[in-house]
């Protein structure tokens, strides 16, 4: 039986929060789904592409998405309104170090951070080769380190954490890392808000996982190339880069809203700022994901 566009809609809408209520419930995501007030315009756009396409054998699929999307919105802003601050409790003051030294024979290293719900900032530089400070109910990370040839390993991860109703997660992670080495960074996160201010350091490769998330990076021209490669879920994303670095940014966005500051378009995928091959510092920036909101900025 062929099923029209509202009954699409109101079945993935209704299908969409009973697997939320779920997922949380048995630990599959933990979140404080404050990233939903940033998602709001999302529904303007449906609004204007159901206009758009009002005779279109594309309508059904749009409105699948659009019922999806709705769902985590609603129930998104259910449990923002229902808790939306987080609880008092002498548990929400912890406060854990973790931190490596720094080795003066050290040229390269590597960073990975994975981690769920949260806060996470990277925003100043330290003596040390990496130093992490969480506070909240969240703070049993674990720091292992590991280095040869001039080179280091440092992974930072953390146990999934349960969302009690009534309860909600808090987890600050603010990390600052060493300026001397080149660095490779790898950040694997659920639903975040996040602070990268990464213009002071020498960063060759950036790799960055997330599912809903308000996401923000600085870059910065301390490093000839810099390989950015960022996969999100329902999100929105703000890089900036230098007025001087020559930036490539491909783009496999769905249903997406893109800002790209003195770029030109290469194709439908691919843009360039007008001094990429005038420059020998450059940046390239992959990005992919679903409904999302990307904004690069030049500084």
């Amino acid at each position: 039986m062929k099923r029209n566009s509202s009954q699409l809609f109101w079945g993935f809408f209704l299908v969409t929060i009973g697997l939320c209520f779920l997922a949380v419930k048995y630990d599959y995501v933990t979140t404080s789904w404050s990233f939903v007030w940033d998602l709001w315009p999302l529904v303007l756009v449906f609004w204007g592409i159901f206009v758009l396409i009002k005779q279109s054998s594309f309508k059904p699929i749009v409105s699948v998405i659009f019922g999806i999307f709705m769902g985590i919105m609603i129930y998104g802003s259910f449990l923002n309104f229902s808790d939306f601050s987080f609880d008092s409790s002498t548990d929400n003051n912890r406060i854990e170090t973790y931190e490596t030294n720094f080795s003066e024979d050290i040229e390269t290293a590597s960073l990975k951070l994975s981690a769920g719900v949260g806060q996470f900032y990277l925003e100043r530089s330290t003596t040390s080769l990496v130093k992490a400070l969480a506070r909240g109910n969240v703070t049993d990370y674990k720091l292992k380190s590991e280095s040869s040839d001039k080179h280091a390993d440092v992974v930072i991860s953390t146990s999934k954490h349960t969302l009690i109703p009534g309860k909600s997660i808090k987890n600050r992670l603010e990390i600052t890392i060493n300026r001397q080495p080149v660095w490779d960074l790898e950040f694997n996160l659920g639903a975040s808000e996040t602070r990268f201010d990464l213009s002071d350091f020498k960063v060759r490769n950036l790799e960055l996982n997330t599912g809903a998330s308000d996401t923000y990076i600085k870059l910065g021209s301390e490093y000839d190339r810099t390989d950015v490669s960022v996969d999100m879920g329902a999100a929105a994303l703000k890089i900036l880069i230098p007025q001087e670095t020559g930036c490539e940014f491909y783009g496999s966005l769905v249903l997406s809203n893109k800002e790209l500051d003195g770029f030109v378009k290469e194709d439908d995928k691919k843009f360039r700022t007008e001094n990429f091959n005038n420059t020998d510092k450059k940046i390239y920036i992959k990005t992919s994901g679903a409904i999302s909101d990307v904004k690069i900025i030049r500084y």
